[in-house]
């Protein structure tokens, strides 16, 4: 496995590129050509679930991706059986160089596919005769050993089951960390009004914030509907709670009323800009002419606060002017 992997710019002049892939296509197509299981020969192995979670897809959605790439674009072949996976053109963009380190690590490579087929299907487009013979060597070699049946020991049959134990052991290990994984990860987004509230209650005990909670909970909750998939992770929010604390808390309430009064499709990043372009002194006045036009708008009952305080908690359901408590002097 290498560190990096190079992508010729001339991959999105090409035609197929251009012209016959979605925006979907180019995405798998990248990963394909870079993901960590990458190797020198373009013949690697990996299975549909690691790259289901790996692109943040379902597995549906991969499997219809492999066929499409194997039947349509013509690009891949995937052994089901082996779970390797070959890109067919590897050869023609990646062998421009040779050498011993190169011959080397592509003669290591080789003695580890399990599919000897994809090799001669890798070595159809290779331009490098060095590396090419490589190829054909190897394929020819296996090839022969193979064309000889002989009968099968009793060393040789425990052998073949050892290795298939180990196969399921394997594939069994692997569903389990994918498993992990994903329940790892849905614990660690926020998926609900409901989570947001307790995840904020619980960062403002830990790392308080001088801000209404019922407005970080909005806010959020903002951020979190405006991505497709209707989830945000913790994280990103630990990071921006942080950058926030580095503003006055009138300029944070600021930034996040007008984010929700006026831009509630943006994200969190929108928000950010707010602040920086916005100085305590500029954001306390214009919260006054907020709570001003909101004053002169409607009598408010003598009873009632016109506004709510920083450490203030109560929330209206949902009417026209829902963000107007937090308007503060």
């Amino acid at each position: 496995m290498a560190l990096f992997r190079q992508v010729q710019v001339s991959f999105w002049n090409d035609p197929m590129v251009v012209e016959e892939m979605t925006p979907e296509d180019r995405y798998f197509f990248l990963y394909l050509l870079t993901n960590p299981a990458t190797t020198q020969i373009g013949i690697y192995p990996v299975t549909k679930k690691q790259m289901a979670f790996d692109l943040g897809y379902t597995i549906e959605s991969v499997n219809a991706l492999v066929d499409r790439f194997e039947n349509h674009h013509k690009l891949i072949r995937y052994n089901s059986e082996t779970r390797e996976i070959a890109i067919l053109n590897w050869g023609k963009y990646n062998f421009n160089r040779g050498g011993k380190p190169i011959e080397d690590c592509v003669k290591k490579e080789l003695k580890g596919v399990k599919d000897k087929s994809l090799i001669e299907l890798i070595a159809l487009q290779i331009n490098n005769q060095r590396i090419k013979a490589l190829f054909e060597a190897y394929f020819n070699d296996t090839s022969d050993d193979t064309s000889n049946d002989t009968p099968t020991t009793s060393g040789q049959e425990e052998e073949q089951e050892e290795e298939q134990e180990e196969e399921q052991e394997e594939e069994q290990e692997e569903e389990q960390d994918y498993t992990s994984k994903q329940t790892r990860r849905r614990r660690e987004n926020l998926c609900s009004t409901e989570d947001i509230k307790t995840f904020v209650e619980s960062l403002s005990a830990s790392n308080p914030l001088p801000l209404p909670q019922d407005l970080l909970v909005k806010y959020i909750n903002c951020l979190r509907l405006t991505r497709k998939t209707g989830r945000i992770s913790q994280s990103i929010i630990l990071s921006h709670w942080e950058k926030w604390q580095q503003f006055p808390p009138v300029v944070v309430q600021y930034a996040m009323y007008i984010h929700l009064t006026k831009h509630d499709d943006k994200k969190e990043e929108y928000t950010l800009g707010i602040m920086r372009n916005t100085d305590e002194h500029e954001a306390n006045r214009k919260m006054i002419l907020l709570k001003n036009k909101k004053q002169s708008n409607k009598e408010v009952p003598q009873h009632e606060p016109p506004w709510t305080s920083p450490s203030g908690s109560s929330f209206p359901a949902e009417p026209a002017d829902r963000y107007e408590e937090f308007v503060i002097e």
